[in-house]
């Protein structure tokens, strides 16, 4: 029923001599700010193999090396560590954006220093004197991962490089959803460590056909994650994200229809991605099992209709709720309380149980 893209990954020795000639700096610790912030850089092997039954040019990846930039000193103005990794094969552009990252690390203390700082899940989009001379581009905040590339700290973010389409999708829907269409291009589950900023942009034609261009989200509700098991679908609210829910409950009131855009849950090993015009779901994934922990990159729950159900939708999930059951779940989300459903279905594509929760340490 889904196509899972399974990442497989090599190692192979290469000079890291070759790298440092294309690069301003040799590995080691450099002072942005004095006393306040450095920049410790390293280089890598970075090798992948896509898979063989995959021929389309996106699918394949040529070996590259990487060089990895983390800052030291963030923490220090209430603002997490960033690392930014950088693959290319071109010595001319490794030169330049190696001041682009310096500039855009000094851009975040700065902004730190004023009470700005990032977080997992937003991105910061550049206009005039934008990084790697790619006007209106961006730059994502994720958690750290596993997968191809260097090691990322789980204390820090990892920065990812954005096209200015891509910037725009994610100021319409979310990071994550930009995150997701990278990692069906490079097939790597959740998404790709590294950034080349010489690759072309990820996102798909007829964009304007996904139904969350009409729905109102709640993407101020960061926190929220939703994973589909054993048709089981559960969303998690952590931190006070139930709670910016529930002081924005009226436009979900007055439009009887909201939506919920998620992030990234370290317990799946799967994610939906939407491409317009294709007939069954698609994911990304480590791994294809029996029972797989899938991800969705929202939720849409609508009320007023004639029975409860649900079931995938483009890179996400719909819920349909009676009046009785959308009743009680706007009293759960301004109570913050939790709320179970079971839910309707004619026939195994639609899932059987809806969950939703305010603690997140079931995962």
């Amino acid at each position: 029923m889904f196509k899972f893209l399974k990442n497989i990954q090599k190692r192979e020795t290469s000079s890291k001599d070759e790298l440092k000639e294309e690069c301003m700096v040799s590995e080691g610790e450099y002072t942005l700010v004095p006393e306040v912030l450095s920049v410790i850089v390293e280089d890598h092997d970075l090798s992948l193999e896509p898979r063989s039954d995959v021929p389309t040019p996106d699918s394949r990846l040529p070996d590259k090396q990487c060089r990895s930039y983390l800052t030291r000193g963030l923490v220090n103005n209430d603002q997490r560590e960033v690392m930014f990794v950088l693959a290319t094969t071109d010595k001319v552009a490794c030169i330049a954006h190696e001041n682009d990252i310096f500039n855009l690390f000094s851009f975040i203390y700065h902004q730190a220093v004023e009470g700005n700082s990032v977080n997992s899940g937003e991105y910061t989009s550049f206009e005039e004197k934008a990084p790697f001379n790619i006007p209106y581009c961006g730059i994502a905040y994720l958690e750290s991962v596993d997968g191809p590339g260097p090691f990322v700290p789980e204390d820090a973010l990892l920065a990812v490089f954005l096209h200015p389409d891509e910037c725009s999708v994610a100021a319409n829907s979310s990071v994550y959803r930009v995150a997701a269409w990278l990692a069906y291009r490079y097939r790597i589950f959740p998404y790709p460590k590294f950034s080349d900023p010489s690759r072309s942009g990820s996102i798909p034609a007829n964009l304007d056909e996904s139904l969350l261009q009409s729905v109102p989200l709640m993407k101020e509700a960061r926190r929220v994650s939703v994973i589909l098991q054993d048709k089981t679908l559960t969303v998690t609210f952590t931190g006070d994200s139930l709670s910016v829910l529930s002081q924005n409950i009226d436009v979900a009131e007055k439009n009887k229809c909201f939506g919920i855009t998620s992030g990234h849950v370290k317990k799946a090993d799967s994610r939906l991605v939407w491409l317009p015009n294709r007939d069954n779901p698609e994911a990304v994934g480590i791994f294809q099992s029996d029972s797989p922990i899938l991800e969705g990159g929202f939720i849409i729950i609508a009320g007023d209709h004639e029975e409860d159900g649900a079931m995938i939708l483009e890179d996400g999930f719909s819920v349909l709720l009676c009046h009785e059951s959308w009743l009680r779940l706007i009293e759960c989300i301004t109570a913050g309380t939790n709320f179970d459903l079971p839910l309707g279905g004619n026939d195994e594509r639609y899932i059987k149980h809806l969950y939703i929760v305010k603690d997140g340490s079931n995962l």
